[in-house]
């Protein structure tokens, strides 16, 4: 059973136990481990025994829900952080004079200028 209150009204669901969950019963007890660092911002631990609070910073491997003596079946909410790292060649372009010159020649025809370019070493 799930009720979420949204404004002026509230959802109410009503699910039937699924076969699946009843297999995790029979299954080996175990922890909830951490597969990475970060800060925890919500734990529902629903069996087992919650380890960790909302805000502590957790890292790879620490235990969050202990199952010792039930199967957990939490939900743990968590901010992680990824980093990335690239890198690429630095290449720099320097103008540079040469001795190049640039002569341009124009013809007139009819009251219009049409240019004739000419590269001169």
């Amino acid at each position: 059973v799930s009720i979420n209150v949204k404004g002026t009204n509230i959802f109410v669901n009503i699910t039937n136990k699924d076969e699946s969950q009843n297999s995790h019963e029979n299954s080996n007890y175990c922890n909830i481990i951490a597969p990475k660092d970060g800060i925890i911002e919500k734990v529902v631990p629903r069996s087992g025994e919650a380890v960790v609070e909302e805000g502590d910073i957790v890292k790879k491997g620490d235990v969050l829900v202990n199952g010792a003596s039930t199967t957990a079946l939490p939900e743990v909410w968590a901010t992680t952080f990824y980093e990335a790292k690239k890198s690429s060649n630095y290449i720099e372009i320097k103008n540079q004079r040469t001795e190049n010159k640039k002569k341009v020649y124009t013809i007139s025809f009819y009251d219009k200028k049409y240019k004739i370019l000419r590269n001169i070493k």
